[in-house]
């Protein structure tokens, strides 16, 4: 899905189509990222322009950082946080269906699924999620002036965001790829 040119409105019409037309596929679970990226580039463009026409008592860099959080953490700390809840219940959901099929057919092997579980598609997208907080971390972080404040604190989360990846990266198949 790309939308060359198109403002966030119409991306997240296109988006909301798409869901709707293809709910199951893995692209149609993480369609708010699409729409943050369109939101960071408006505000890295907002605080670009901000900071060359800088006006006494005008800070940019203040605006900046409260759009970015407005537009682009919190709703993806919010989806994020939807795919985690998502990801258990359909695990959960996994796990008992199996046991009841163990219990309906002892002594006999589960059959091999034919494609990726509903929670295999979640954690993907899950874990893009994740990824791309700690990309947009970074992006919005470097745009910053080098004495902003909110700059080193932007890198520390990203960095702590990517512990987990680092210390388990077997267990995410993307950092087989993206590593």
């Amino acid at each position: 899905l790309r939308l060359g040119g198109a403002d966030e409105k119409q991306v997240v019409a296109a988006l909301e189509t798409f869901k709707k037309r293809n709910p199951d596929h893995p692209r149609a679970k993480s369609t708010t990222i699409e729409v943050i990226g369109v939101a960071l580039g408006e505000v890295i463009e907002s605080l670009r322009t901000g900071l060359a026409a800088a006006k006494e008592g005008d800070d940019p860099v203040k605006r900046a950082e409260s759009e970015f959080d407005e537009r682009i953490l919190t709703p993806l700390n919010e989806q994020i946080a939807a795919l985690q809840k998502q990801y258990e219940r359909e695990e959960k959901a996994e796990k008992e269906e199996r046991k009841d099929w163990l219990k309906k057919n002892p002594g006999k092997k589960p059959p091999q699924p034919t494609g990726p579980s509903p929670s295999e598609i979640t954690l993907q997208a899950l874990t893009n999620a994740e990824l791309s907080r700690i990309a947009l971390l970074y992006v919005f972080g470097k745009e910053l002036p080098a004495e902003a404040p909110r700059r080193k604190k932007l890198f520390e989360a990203g960095l702590a965001y990517c512990e987990p990846f680092v210390r388990d990266r077997y267990r995410y198949t993307v950092m087989l790829y993206r590593g």
